[in-house]
Protein backbone atom coordinates (compact mmCIF):
# COMPACT_ATOMS: atom_id res chain seq x y z
CA UNK A 1 0.00 0.00 0.00
CA UNK A 2 1.15 3.39 -0.66
CA UNK A 3 0.20 6.38 1.47
CA UNK A 4 1.19 9.95 0.53
CA UNK A 5 -0.23 13.06 1.91
CA UNK A 6 -1.42 15.84 -0.72
CA UNK A 7 -2.35 19.72 0.14
CA UNK A 8 -5.08 20.85 -2.06
CA UNK A 9 -5.98 24.59 -1.25
CA UNK A 10 -5.74 24.15 2.29
CA UNK A 11 -7.39 20.98 2.54
CA UNK A 12 -4.92 17.74 3.88
CA UNK A 13 -5.75 14.59 1.93
CA UNK A 14 -4.57 11.30 2.87
CA UNK A 15 -4.40 8.95 -0.29
CA UNK A 16 -4.28 5.38 0.34
CA UNK A 17 -3.54 3.08 -2.97
CA UNK A 18 -2.67 -0.31 -3.71
CA UNK A 19 1.03 -0.83 -5.66
CA UNK A 20 -0.12 -1.18 -9.16
CA UNK A 21 0.41 0.88 -12.16
CA UNK A 22 -1.00 4.34 -12.42
CA UNK A 23 -2.56 4.04 -15.65
CA UNK A 24 -5.01 1.45 -15.03
CA UNK A 25 -8.42 3.12 -13.18
CA UNK A 26 -8.80 2.26 -9.75
CA UNK A 27 -12.31 2.67 -7.67
CA UNK A 28 -11.89 5.29 -5.19
CA UNK A 29 -13.71 5.72 -1.99
CA UNK A 30 -13.82 9.04 -0.18
CA UNK A 31 -14.01 8.51 3.70
CA UNK A 32 -14.63 11.32 6.38
CA UNK A 33 -13.50 11.07 9.78
CA UNK A 34 -15.57 10.89 12.50
CA UNK A 35 -15.88 14.19 15.61
CA UNK A 36 -12.78 15.03 16.87
CA UNK A 37 -10.90 12.78 14.48
CA UNK A 38 -8.83 13.16 11.71
CA UNK A 39 -8.20 11.59 8.14
CA UNK A 40 -4.96 9.63 9.32
CA UNK A 41 -6.65 8.12 12.52
CA UNK A 42 -8.90 5.79 9.39
CA UNK A 43 -5.78 4.22 8.02
CA UNK A 44 -6.80 0.38 9.45
CA UNK A 45 -10.07 0.98 7.94
CA UNK A 46 -8.22 2.64 4.27
CA UNK A 47 -5.55 -1.00 4.83
CA UNK A 48 -8.24 -3.28 4.46
CA UNK A 49 -10.03 -1.66 0.96
CA UNK A 50 -6.79 -1.09 -0.42
CA UNK A 51 -5.96 -4.84 0.25
CA UNK A 52 -9.52 -5.27 -1.66
CA UNK A 53 -7.80 -2.90 -4.76
CA UNK A 54 -9.54 0.76 -3.55
CA UNK A 55 -8.09 3.73 -3.52
CA UNK A 56 -9.09 5.25 -0.17
CA UNK A 57 -9.08 9.05 0.08
CA UNK A 58 -9.10 10.51 3.71
CA UNK A 59 -9.59 14.09 3.69
CA UNK A 60 -9.29 16.32 6.75
CA UNK A 61 -12.23 18.17 8.23
CA UNK A 62 -11.96 21.81 8.27
CA UNK A 63 -9.39 22.52 11.93
CA UNK A 64 -9.37 18.85 12.40
CA UNK A 65 -5.41 17.95 11.28
CA UNK A 66 -2.80 17.67 13.98
CA UNK A 67 -1.09 21.09 12.08
CA UNK A 68 -4.34 22.88 12.94
CA UNK A 69 -5.45 22.15 16.46
CA UNK A 70 -3.87 25.39 17.80
CA UNK A 71 -5.58 27.13 15.52
CA UNK A 72 -8.90 25.42 16.42
CA UNK A 73 -8.45 26.37 20.02
CA UNK A 74 -8.61 29.91 18.94
CA UNK A 75 -11.16 29.70 16.73
CA UNK A 76 -13.36 27.50 19.64
CA UNK A 77 -12.37 30.42 22.24
CA UNK A 78 -13.28 33.41 19.82
CA UNK A 79 -17.01 30.96 19.66
CA UNK A 80 -17.19 31.11 22.59
CA UNK A 81 -16.97 34.53 23.63
CA UNK A 82 -19.00 35.96 20.51
CA UNK A 83 -21.99 33.23 21.54
CA UNK A 84 -21.75 34.55 25.49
Amino acid sequence: MRVETIELKDQKLTVCQPNVNHMMPIETIVYYHGVGGEGIDELPLAYQLVKQGYRVILPDAYLHSRANRASRSTQNARFLRLSM
